[in-house]
């Protein structure tokens, strides 16, 4: 997992100051340990309406910033919005992309890519709904609450991905497998799911 982060800096003006958000292995290593939370748990709360709270945020930017900042400016950053709670929302766009961007599946990050007229390509950002993709853990692939929360992105577009593949390969078999059920055939495919069922 190490080698296919794709890191994604987010730079920010903080009271003048720029300051550079940015998760790696490392910080997300961190901030497991500190907050006893998963990153994907961590993210979903971060884009719920109801949130997360501050202690959680402190932390999410703390190790967001470990890569770029000492540890002073990392506490001074910390303690402007511990005194002002309302700074967090400045940076929270900030934060949430520098910590999404690296879970995404290559796959994800090749749709999103934009030609550029310089040599480097820039990656469009694009507005993450957990509720959907909860929704397809749920509904579509059949996943527990708990299997949800203990997947992190990756491993959820992975699956889905692979999911509608054997769909489309499903769907585009024969036109005699396509063939609706009707009469004995339906009857005999009912009795052998049934069988299958006891």
């Amino acid at each position: 997992m190490k080698a296919d982060l794709k890191n994604s800096a987010q730079k920010v003006k903080l009271e003048g100051k720029e300051y550079c958000f940015e998760y790696d292995f490392n910080a997300y290593s961190e901030l497991e340990d500190e907050t006893g939370c998963g990153v994907y748990q961590l993210y979903a709360g971060m884009t719920s309406n109801e949130g997360i709270c501050l202690k959680k945020s402190l932390a999410i930017l703390g190790c967001g910033m470990l890569k770029h900042h000492s540890a002073e400016e990392i506490q001074e950053v910390l303690a402007k919005i511990k005194e002002y709670p309302g700074l967090w929302l400045k940076v929270k766009e900030y934060a949430v992309a520098a910590f999404l961007l690296p879970l995404l599946p290559p796959e994800i990050l090749e749709k999103t890519r934009i030609k550029g007229t310089s040599k480097k390509r820039e990656i469009e950002q694009e507005t993450f709904s957990w509720v959907e993709d909860y929704t397809v853990a749920r509904k579509v692939l059949g996943w527990s609450d708990s299997e949800f929360w203990a997947a992190t992105p990756r491993k959820l577009y992975a699956v889905y991905y692979t999911y509608l593949d054997l769909q489309s390969k499903i769907n585009s078999a024969s036109p005699a497998a396509q063939k609706p059920l009707v009469g004995a055939e339906a009857i005999k495919s009912l009795s052998r799911i049934a069988s299958s069922i006891r």
